[in-house]
């Protein structure tokens, strides 16, 4: 995704910026007495045995512009001025992103680099491509020994991405941080969307 594109880009972004709040560490709500009189805390939420629409609500997910589901959870108040002219940026920003079956983060590009971040689920299926489409290089991040656990997309660079299971969750940290302006969706391009047609009509159905 791309940080804010999602979520995930303008610094001052719709992405709703909300505190981070770990799965196994939030404060747990005040107990309750059951009919016997006795008090209990509800459990924790065990991440992998949790359900796709409990983790977009306990992660407070909103839906994201390439598909899937995010939430920017780190934007660095350190600004940094990009050598390439766009003007300055936060250092760095990080997003859940989450991808259930089915769904896709469609092919779009970024003008920093990005990271993806394997933290559960099942395995996603990452597509890299140069900006003349040349070739696709397919990534797999996953929590096997077979699989990376993380990959980094490089600035400019073109990349979609699709869940190989029931849900992923990955993390994405971009540096310079996010700004919706930085990101192309590659539908909105039609020169560019034709290359990829030409090239590779395998990979149209995440357009």
């Amino acid at each position: 995704p791309h940080n804010q594109p999602a979520g995930s880009k303008r610094d001052q972004s719709p992405r709703m910026r909300k505190e981070a709040k770990p799965l196994n560490d939030s404060p747990a709500p005040k107990a309750a007495a059951d009919d016997n009189g006795s008090d209990h805390t509800p459990e924790p939420l065990h991440l992998e045995l949790a359900t796709a629409q409990q983790l977009i609500e306990k992660l407070q997910l909103e839906p994201h512009p390439e598909g899937g589901y995010f939430r920017e959870i780190y934007r660095s108040a350190n600004r940094v001025a990009p050598a390439d002219g766009r003007g300055d940026r936060a250092g760095l920003t990080v997003i859940y992103y989450l991808l259930q079956a089915g769904q896709a983060s469609r092919w779009h590009r970024v003008r920093s680099d990005e990271l993806w971040h394997f933290l559960a689920g099942q395995e996603l299926q990452l597509l890299v491509a140069p900006p003349d489409f040349q070739h696709v290089a397919v990534h797999t991040i996953g929590p096997s020994a077979s699989h990376q656990p993380l990959h980094v997309v490089a600035a400019d660079h073109w990349q979609a991405a699709n869940c190989r299971g029931g849900w992923c969750l990955v993390s994405c940290s971009v540096g310079p941080g996010f700004d919706f302006s930085d990101f192309q969706l590659l539908s909105q391009l039609p020169q560019a969307a034709k290359r990829l047609a030409l090239k590779h009509p395998e990979w149209l159905e995440l357009l």
